[in-house]
């Protein structure tokens, strides 16, 4: 018990420092008390929706998306349609749900209610599920007809300006792959059906996010091992390849939860900035110091962006690669 009290207050100590090192080594400024700015060329929009997640990305060619939408709750339903609203959102081009759990899709079906979606992007689930939110949502999605896009790897959506590309879940005849876990249990576990979470890689001006929903260390460990065998390596009309080298932006997984982002993930992507959207002292403890110590460890120059600290966190690149970074006052 000494051993494990020791070790934890030494990791904690070891992830403080090497944050003031950052801080101290002219690491690009955050800054504290700034709204953020309507922007109409590209932009990612990291919405704070507590304990959850929700990032709306504005293309420049006008389309949306809106990756995942918070818990059901009222006050976070009023964060997410006034981030829309700065933009005059009233059509989601694509409503991504990442996985069914009720903290990414609390809010989908007054989403779905109330703003035009042109189609929906999720893995292929058993329905229902144990998650009223995700039933509710998938009911409302048959009953207007709206297009359901099952995620697999390899599914590409751009132009010649930009493109976005599902890197996971893996296709479900890949054998070992997540799907193939995911179908071997007659009742998924929570883990199981976080490693369905829809993976994106997005790309504009030579800028590069992730977005890695709940995907634990099982799935991001097969994401790593495609791109390292070269499956992602395609070059096809406007669509572009993937590369997952020293991402610029990191949408962290699970809340900076310890069962993600793995030293294997991490050694690929080495981030740049890594985005952690999380409720302010949630019962989860969320971010682990493990995972914020591999950031750290992958890339000793990352910039840790969490929700809770920064509000909503946006993200406008022009259209010569320059990276703004606006966040609201310090919470």
């Amino acid at each position: 018990m000494f051993y494990k009290r020791a070790r934890r207050l030494i990791v904690g100590a070891i992830t403080l420092l090497l944050q003031l090192s950052i801080m101290l080594g002219g690491c690009s400024a955050i800054p504290k008390e700034s709204n953020v700015p309507y922007y109409q060329g590209f932009s990612v929009h990291f919405i704070d929706v507590g304990q959850g997640d929700s990032a709306f990305i504005n293309l420049p060619d006008g389309k949306t998306v809106l990756i995942d939408c918070g818990i059901c709750d009222d006050r976070v339903y009023k964060s997410i349609t006034s981030a829309l609203a700065v933009y005059s959102v009233n059509k989601i081009d694509y409503l991504v749900l990442t996985h069914p759990d009720s903290d990414h899709v609390g809010n989908a079906y007054k989403i779905i209610t109330d703003y035009q979606i042109g189609a929906v992007i999720s893995p292929n689930v058993y329905y229902p599920q144990n998650f009223e939110s995700f039933n509710l949502a998938y009911q409302l999605i048959i009953e207007k007809e709206i297009p359901l896009i099952y995620a697999t790897f390899n599914q590409r959506f751009g132009t010649s300006e930009y493109a976005f590309t599902v890197l996971m879940p893996d296709a479900p005849t890949i054998k070992g792959g997540a799907y193939a876990d995911y179908l071997s249990s007659s009742e998924p576990t929570d883990t199981q059906i976080n490693n369905l979470s829809v993976v994106i890689y997005l790309e504009y001006a030579g800028v590069r996010f992730l977005f890695t929903g709940d995907m634990q260390s099982f799935a991001d460990g097969l994401l790593a091992d495609n791109y390292l065998a070269g499956i992602y390596n395609f070059n096809n009309g406007t669509d572009r390849g993937v590369n997952l080298k020293e991402i610029d932006f990191l949408k962290v997984a699970h809340h900076g939860s310890k069962d993600g982002s793995s030293e294997k993930f991490l050694s690929v992507v080495k981030p740049k900035n890594a985005v952690i959207s999380v409720g302010g002292q949630n019962s989860y403890r969320h971010p682990s110091t493990e995972t914020i110590t591999r950031l750290l460890t992958s890339n000793p120059a990352c910039n840790i962006l969490r929700t809770d600290y920064y509000g909503d966190i946006s993200v406008s690149v022009s259209n010569s690669g320059n990276i703004s970074i606006s966040t609201q006052s310090q919470r």
